[in-house]
């Protein structure tokens, strides 16, 4: 048997080991002993989806999860929504991917079992980034292009707005693409016809650069 032959088989014996979530005992279940945390759990800054932040989204996810008997989260499932999806979503998928349990132990050897977790959303626990000073325009299902509308697109455009001393918008750029051309165009369309207000400088017009970030979303 060639190593990669062997590498598969042992891959697929271990997979065979570990149990549908369904399947898997309670972590709770008397005679074992409960998995615990092998490195940290805590959501950072970095985890929050930033359009989460732009949309002041928070709230708590319970997850159920099954702790494969090396210690992986072998799957994960949303118990309790946090209200939002995107938050309920990066909760999973960032405890199937980062989270390493010591595992559970029954009769001296490590078994999997099913364990609830729990990941609080909260904004005020980290910087809001590139968040912070900037102007934030919510765009709502009616502001969207109708394709843009239709294929579900969500993001957010950063846009820049050059003003001359008269509070007139001279130029508009892209500092931040959403990654979707259509919502960008869209962004840009209503920047140009924004209102601004005369810059004062010590007392006096003066042209400016105001960055603004346009948020779009098709939740209510």
């Amino acid at each position: 048997m060639s190593i990669g032959r062997a590498g598969a088989f042992l891959a697929l014996a271990l997979l065979a080991a570990t149990p549908a979530l369904a399947d898997a005992p309670d972590c709770r279940d008397t005679g074992i002993t409960a998995p615990s945390p092998a490195n940290s759990h805590k959501m950072s800054a970095d985890d929050y989806p930033m359009l989460s932040v732009a949309l002041s989204e928070e709230g708590n996810v319970e997850l159920e999860l099954l702790v494969a008997a090396d210690g992986k989260v072998a799957s994960a499932r949303v118990r309790q929504s946090s209200g939002h999806s995107r938050l309920d979503d990066a909760a999973r998928t960032h405890a199937q991917s980062d989270w390493r349990y010591v595992p559970a132990m029954r009769g001296g050897k490590p078994v999997a079992c099913r364990w609830l977790a729990m990941v609080a959303w909260r904004i005020t626990d980290g910087p809001l980034g590139d968040f912070s000073g900037i102007n934030t325009v919510k765009m709502g299902p009616d502001d969207y292009p109708a394709a843009a509308k239709a294929a579900h697109e969500e993001g957010m455009t950063g846009i820049v707005l050059h003003v001359n001393e008269q509070g007139i918008v001279t130029r508009t750029v892209v500092a931040k693409p959403s990654g979707y051309p259509d919502l960008d165009a869209a962004a840009l369309e209503r920047a140009s016809a924004a209102h601004v207000d005369v810059v004062m400088v010590n007392g006096k017009p003066a042209q400016a650069s105001i960055p603004l970030m346009y948020v779009w979303t098709l939740e209510p």
